[in-house]
């Protein structure tokens, strides 16, 4: 369900530390204004509704659900990725997928529903004790989804050679691919919720690095793999559903797992 609307103008103003005066002027306001919307004492029309959203810098699809938790319709379009008019984006995002074999590559959704994978990801899978059957442990019926298969205690989760750091990177990653996305919101809330990560969340003290990029460590198959994750948007989209896709390439972080890699080709 979506929030209120009042509660989602307070929230996106405070992620981006905005004051009630700043956001006001920059949507053509006045603060009275934006303080009877952020309490609820008004309700706003749609052209404020999206002078707000332009001030916030929101995404197409957050400011799809700013819109419907005003009561007005979608301004952007959401179509399938197999509508025909994403066929060039399909093929496109496969041949990146290609090119990145012998190296892992997947296309996610903004919640982390599985879209496309390469072969160097799907032999990676084959290899963990479940194997293909990971996925059916981890997800059920439900979609594939490349989170819930990581942080599930009967997913990747075991393998980790660092939970304390990775567990808390994915869950910012998570937060910060969302674009608004209610079920990557409702899929935070289960992974919280799971007893065998629940005391890594925020990360321990003394847990915290500075490197640029925590790298993703797993025994697999009796070898410690370590990647560094890369994550791209799919071009400039006027859809919200390409511009909630994200095409996830994994490259090795040391000799010992670039070699490993190649000799799986």
């Amino acid at each position: 369900m979506d929030k209120k609307f009042s509660d989602l103008l307070k929230t996106h103003r405070r992620q981006r530390s905005m004051s009630q005066l700043a956001l006001a002027v920059e949507a053509g306001l006045s603060q009275k204004h934006l303080s009877f919307l952020e309490t609820g004492r008004s309700s706003p029309r749609q052209p404020t509704v999206i002078s707000l959203a332009t001030a916030l810098t929101l995404t197409l699809t957050e400011t799809n659900v700013f819109l419907r938790s005003a009561g007005f319709a979608n301004a952007a379009s959401a179509k399938s990725l197999k509508a025909s008019e994403m066929a060039a984006v399909k093929e496109a995002v496969e041949h990146l997928l290609r090119q990145q074999n012998p190296y892992p590559g997947v296309l996610v959704t903004g919640s982390q529903d599985l879209l496309a994978t390469n072969q160097s990801f799907d032999k990676l899978i084959q290899l963990t004790p479940d194997g293909e059957k990971i996925w059916q442990k981890t997800c059920g019926t439900g979609p594939r989804n490349l989170m819930r298969m990581a942080l599930h205690k009967d997913g990747l989760f075991e393998l980790m050679v660092a939970p304390h750091l990775l567990v808390p990177a994915y869950i910012d990653r998570i937060e910060r691919e969302s674009s608004g996305d209610q079920a990557a919101f409702a899929l935070l809330e289960e992974c919280r919720s799971w007893p065998h990560i629940k005391d890594l969340l925020p990360g321990p003290p003394g847990t915290q690095t500075d490197l640029p990029l925590v790298p993703e460590t797993y025994a697999i198959g009796g070898v410690p793999l370590s990647f560094l994750c890369m994550i791209a948007s799919v071009g400039a989209p006027t859809d919200a559903t390409t511009e909630a896709l994200r095409v996830e390439l994994f490259f090795p972080n040391d000799p010992a797992t670039e070699a490993f890699l190649k000799r799986k080709r």
